[in-house]
């Protein structure tokens, strides 16, 4: 299984905006329609120089272990609005290749520690959640492990310490890099921000009625006039009972 791909697509970041002191957004987005089909979308998006500086950086961060493990990853992609967007996409078909996913996100100690989609079926309507913490409260700290922090020491000077970030930039880990967490289940979208040193719990659901087909509904039809002729005659008994008794 790959290391944490938010913590591998933060580094990216970390090393852009450290170099040039500019801006980088992160966004973990989760797409589902109501069979639970849809992808699991990571995106680190770079102002324009940023997006120069990824260009010598993101070699370091080697994602051959994501395309194994079934994501794929683009390169940099220039925006019309200026900038460019590095994305990672992993595509599911079911409830357990979402969450399979979505694990391999940050893992237990990471940022998304357990985020996950379920799917509930009601008679006539199916419902979508995505839940789970989004935990920012260790600052950088949060983002690092062992792998990664050797690989980021080879690169940068600043290592995950907010601290560092801060003094090297002139601003604030919050001012630079921004993280939030989006999903879009059923065409409904919600989207949060984490706040750096914070955290939140993000809780977002989508109910779709389910339509009968041709076949189901006649099923139903059938099954209900059956039901309704068997409960005919005792209700008829009970009313001839009645009229001997009160005679």
């Amino acid at each position: 299984m790959p290391f944490g791909v938010v913590r591998r697509f933060f580094a990216l970041a970390l090393l852009c905006v450290a170099a040039t002191a500019c801006r980088a957004d992160l966004e973990v987005a989760v797409r589902a329609d109501r069979r639970a089909s849809g992808a699991v979308r990571v995106s680190a998006r770079l102002d324009d120089a940023a997006v120069t500086s990824a260009g010598a950086t993101s070699t370091a961060l080697a994602t051959a272990d994501l395309a194994k493990a079934g994501w794929a990853v683009s390169g940099i992609r220039r925006l019309p609005a200026g900038g460019g967007e590095v994305i990672a996409e992993r595509a599911f078909a079911s409830i357990g290749q979402a969450n399979n996913a979505l694990s391999q996100l940050s893992g237990p100690g990471g940022v998304l520690p357990d985020l996950r989609l379920s799917r509930s079926h009601g008679l006539f309507a199916t419902t979508l959640r995505l839940r789970g913490t989004a935990d920012l409260s260790k600052g950088l700290a949060g983002f690092g492990d062992e792998r990664l922090k050797a690989l980021f020491a080879s690169t940068s000077p600043v290592g995950f310490d907010d601290a560092e970030v801060a003094r090297q930039t002139g601003a604030p880990v919050s001012k630079i890099i921004g993280f939030r967490v989006t999903s879009e289940l059923a065409g409904t979208r919600v989207s949060q921000t984490v706040p750096f040193g914070g955290s939140l719990r993000f809780n977002a659901s989508k109910r779709s009625i389910v339509w009968l087909g041709p076949a189901s509904l006649a099923a139903l039809l059938i099954g209900l006039v059956g039901l309704g002729w068997l409960l005919r005659p005792r209700d008829h008994l009970a009313r001839v009972g009645a009229t001997g008794v009160s005679s």
